[in-house]
């Protein structure tokens, strides 16, 4: 389908003069204005995201980290970001990578291996939406009170099991993770029940109903 008038990219030429002036510094409001304008625009055919990724790939590494994470927010959630914009992005660092991490529609080998290893890229990885059972049993092994965080967070973490029973047990002696598991009420009071001390006077009744209701399912001796 043949572009229109109104679908070609407008001339920043005179972004580009001012950014190739030393004596400004340009680079994050001309990156911050093409961000604006690939996420606006109508069609992104193949000229349009080679353009934008070879100007984003040169202005990322120079711009600052708050500029960086701005981006990468607006960014990540497209599924026509360039791989490679996404990786550097991530190469930054703190919130941009953070952003890359949890927002991205898929996590490839490129950007996991871009973002770096340790306790805040698993942390960044318990925020996602996307996250199966058995990839939270594996993040709550690791035992890592920010990642510990970032899972009870996360009310589309399916906590159940095991991994919910290790989070409550640390929760037990940590009262910032207690209060955020207390708060959801997407699992099942009763398996609260070792932080009834911490809860609120509605949440301590509903660990009790919880309680006796699974008492009541208990076979009797006769």
């Amino acid at each position: 389908m043949a572009r229109t008038a109104a679908d070609a990219p407008p001339d920043l030429s005179g972004l580009l003069d001012l950014a190739r002036d030393r004596r400004l510094d340009m680079k994050p409001v001309l990156l911050r204005v093409q961000t604006d304008l690939f996420r606006a625009a109508p069609v992104r055919d193949v000229a349009t995201i080679r353009a934008f990724e070879a100007l984003a790939c040169g202005l990322i590494p120079t711009v600052d980290s708050a500029t960086a994470e701005i981006v990468a927010q607006k960014l990540a959630p497209l599924a026509d970001t360039p791989q490679s914009v996404l990786a550097l992005l991530a190469a930054h660092g703190g919130g941009a990578r953070d952003a890359v991490l949890s927002l991205s529609p898929v996590l490839s080998a490129e950007l996991l291996d871009a973002a770096g290893s340790g306790p805040e890229l698993d942390a960044a990885i318990a925020l996602r939406r996307d996250l199966g059972r058995a990839l939270v049993d594996d993040l709550s092994l690791r035992g890592e009170p920010d990642v510990d965080l970032a899972l009870a967070r996360n009310t589309t973490a399916p906590l159940a099991g095991a991994a919910l029973e290790r989070l409550v047990e640390r929760a037990r002696r940590r009262p910032e993770l207690a209060a955020l598991l207390l708060s959801r009420d997407d699992l099942p009071a009763v398996d609260l029940a070792p932080l009834y001390l911490q809860a609120g006077p509605e949440r301590r009744a509903a660990i009790r109903d919880g309680v006796a209701a699974r008492a009541a399912l208990r076979p009797q001796s006769r």
